[in-house]
């Protein structure tokens, strides 16, 4: 006879289960290497900021975080491709059916009329795109580095002067870096649709590390600036290599095929993710405009460290985010609702307390954590904090749905709520800071207010609405 088990035993009992579950699916080591690579990224560059500034002092580390943020904006240039690539190679057969005459059609039964593309078509052609993106990108690199001090004034004023005759090759250096690790991530999609994302997550961890390493070394040979401009450089070159490599291990090729065709289909997901990057903008970057502009520049000083601590704070739940991307456009193609669901909820959930009790702990140490980290118990900040870890909270917990959509192919509805969340937190902040006098407090308010629309009541609902609609047979809107 089987004892009765106690009801307290049996919510650890399914977690023993669902933690051995996921353990053989490989679930475990990709979570637990994807919070290794994103802390590793975040750690590379602390190192190499704390290092410019100890050889070379703060006026050389602001012009390098100043073109590594120009520099930066050359990621954009794979339009969002990886999702959409992680989205089509997941499917067991041919991703897309396309007609020979028309455009790309949705998931159609094939005709002897059409013709379906295979993984390798797909990914060849995603390749041969972002290889031709990434000649733009070099152009503009060298168009910016030739002309910095026209972008810059460079060579007339602080903190430019000092570095001027290296800014140049600094600049190409971040730009190629930044121009490589976007080309890498055609077969990084690949891998994380192959079952290599763990291994894809250690080529990342070791890159960082590579990265570190270098920058250490030879920082106090030649000028700390340029040392870590070359190191990220070198890195990158690493990280290419051993992606393309991996692929090897993990995929086989059938011959170099493309077919234009494929494009379109492509792009048309990742425009939508680009936008929804794009959206991004109008949140902390916008309200330190509006406080420039209508409240006091010192107080920039007060919100910029709290939206750091934002920023890290979202390291709790990047793992969990990029581990369930390809695991959920793998179960949306093997049409595995019930797992989908349960995925998000409990993600959703693990995050939610994840978060919370990050932010709970910030607060409790806020004090501390300033004076160690500036030298100062920054006062206004701590005033501004716990509001700032409410929108973090709800902000952060919604990237499950991010992945799960994104998974779907739904990158659209996604983006469309993005933006105008966004485009919503730039009118209303505008309107309270010029209307009201609650100053900063207000600017945070609203984009409390923001974020809890569009994280915590339309994408629950929506996510979990698709689900279901795709479920029972049907679709809620187009995929892309």
């Amino acid at each position: 006879m089987i004892p009765e088990v106690p009801g307290w035993i049996a919510p650890l009992i399914r977690a023993r289960a669902a933690l051995s579950s996921a353990s053989q699916s490989g679930l475990l080591s990709a979570l637990l290497t994807s919070y290794a690579s994103s802390i590793a990224r975040v750690l590379s560059w602390a190192i190499a900021a704390a290092v410019v500034y100890r050889y070379q002092g703060a006026d050389e580390l602001a012009v390098l975080m100043l073109l590594r943020g120009m520099v930066g904006l050359l990621s954009y240039m794979t339009a969002g491709l990886t999702p959409s690539l992680v989205h089509a190679l997941s499917r067991p057969s041919a991703v897309i059916t396309l007609n020979d005459s028309d455009g790309p059609l949705d998931y159609e039964p094939v005709t002897p009329r059409q013709t379906q593309p295979t993984h390798d078509t797909i990914f060849n052609t995603a390749l041969i795109v972002v290889i031709c993106a990434s000649g733009v990108a070099a152009a503009a690199a060298f168009f910016y580095a030739s002309h910095l001090d026209w972008f810059h004034q460079i060579a007339a004023s602080q903190p430019f002067s000092a570095t001027a005759q290296d800014a140049y090759r600094i600049t190409l250096g971040l730009a190629m870096a930044v121009i490589l690790r976007s080309l890498s991530e055609v077969p990084a999609a690949k891998l994380q649709a192959t079952g290599g994302q763990t291994f894809d997550n250690v080529c990342q961890i070791a890159a960082e590390l590579l990265f570190m390493g270098r920058v250490l070394v030879f920082a106090r040979h030649s000028g700390a600036d340029v040392a870590v401009s070359d190191a990220f450089a070198m890195s990158s070159i690493g990280l290419v290599l051993m992606r393309f490599s991996a692929l090897g291990l993990y995929a086989k090729f059938a011959g170099f095929r493309i077919d234009l065709r494929v494009v379109p289909y492509l792009l048309a997901m990742g425009a939508w993710v680009t936008l929804s990057q794009i959206a991004d903008w109008f949140y902390a970057p916008f309200n330190q405009v509006l406080i420039d502009r209508y409240l006091d520049t010192s107080m920039i000083a007060r919100y910029v460290p709290a939206i750091q601590i934002d920023g890290a704070m979202l390291l709790l739940v990047s793992g969990i985010a990029v581990a369930l991307l390809p695991r959920a456009a793998s179960m949306f193609h093997d049409a595995n609702w019930a797992a989908l669901r349960r995925d998000y909820i409990y993600g959703t959930a693990v995050s939610l307390l994840l978060l919370a009790a990050g932010a709970v702990v910030v607060c409790l140490i806020d004090g501390w954590l300033f004076q160690k980290w500036f030298g100062n118990p920054l006062v206004g900040t701590q005033e501004i904090l716990p509001w700032v870890m409410v929108h973090t909270v709800i902000g952060g917990s919604a990237s499950i749905g991010r992945s799960v959509l994104f998974g779907m192919g739904r990158m659209k509805p996604y983006a469309i709520t993005a933006i105008v969340g966004g485009v919503s937190n730039a009118v209303l902040a505008s309107i309270v800071v010029t209307t009201t006098d609650w100053g900063l407090k207000g600017i945070i308010w609203v984009t409390i207010f923001t974020v809890f629309c569009r994280c915590a009541l339309w994408l629950p609902w929506y996510t979990l609405r698709a689900i279901r609609a795709e479920a029972r047979g049907r679709s809620l809107a187009p995929a892309a």
